[in-house]
């Protein structure tokens, strides 16, 4: 686990709040009942999920972190940006994957634990582009389902920040595209065709319905301060 900061007492509040957290993501768990959450005398989280089939993956999914980023592609070619300097296209055979084409040839693949970070680095220009929008502007009632012409999806509200950011965006960048993150993978790249009023969207690109309701949960249940690592489990 992270180093906490403050007192013992603030640390001890801070954790008490992580262990609700746990809990509260532990109840969306396929099979888990009244799971409970507890700090040790030593500082550590004791985690008891009731029903769990694989408690070992369950505690690392529930212990992730939930980073979704929205960014704008500006350095991205589309008919309004004709001369930017990448262009984008669906990887062939994978349709949850893009290809980036650089004006000197080089390929970057968003599938590729090696180009990932390149794709953010040259293509999104991080740190210097900063994402317009992030988990913390959602409401936290995200929802996974799957439909027959998307595939397995997430529907997301953004709170009334992030609807107001949302809509401005969409009315000014109509034919440009805004790229979808989580925890530093792109997820999808879809074209804004129209500018959006009420604050919502979906999101694609989850290998199944299992990893989607994970991150689902991930982002309803608020966010966790520190790193947890799950470092034992018994049955």
């Amino acid at each position: 686990m992270g180093l906490l900061p403050g007192s013992r007492r603030d640390r001890q509040a801070a954790l008490n709040q992580i262990c609700r957290t746990l809990e509260k993501r532990a109840l969306d768990m396929n099979g888990v009942v009244d799971p409970y959450a507890v700090v040790t005398p030593d500082e550590k989280i004791l985690l008891e999920l009731p029903g769990s089939s694989n408690p070992t993956r369950d505690a690392t999914d529930i212990c992730g972190s939930a980073s979704l980023d929205f960014y704008y592609l500006k350095d991205v070619q589309t008919p309004r940006n004709p001369i930017a300097r990448w262009k984008i296209e669906m990887l062939p055979g994978n349709s949850k994957a893009y290809l980036f084409v650089g004006s000197k040839g080089e390929k970057l693949d968003s599938s590729s634990a090696i180009d990932t970070p390149k794709v953010l680095k040259e293509v999104v220009g991080i740190p210097a582009n900063k994402p317009i929008l992030t988990g913390a502007d959602l409401v936290p009632n995200a929802k996974a389902s799957v439909e027959p012409r998307n595939g397995v999806i997430i529907n997301i509200e953004f709170n009334e920040k992030g609807t107001q950011i949302f809509r401005d965006f969409t009315a000014l960048h109509i034919g440009e595209i805004v790229a979808v993150f989580y925890n530093g993978k792109l997820l999808t790249a879809p074209t804004i065709r129209d500018k959006i009023n009420d604050g919502k969207a979906q999101i694609s690109g989850f290998k199944d319905l299992r990893e989607a309701k994970l991150v689902t949960n991930l982002l309803n249940s608020g966010t966790i301060p520190v790193r947890l690592d799950v470092i034992g489990s018994k049955p």
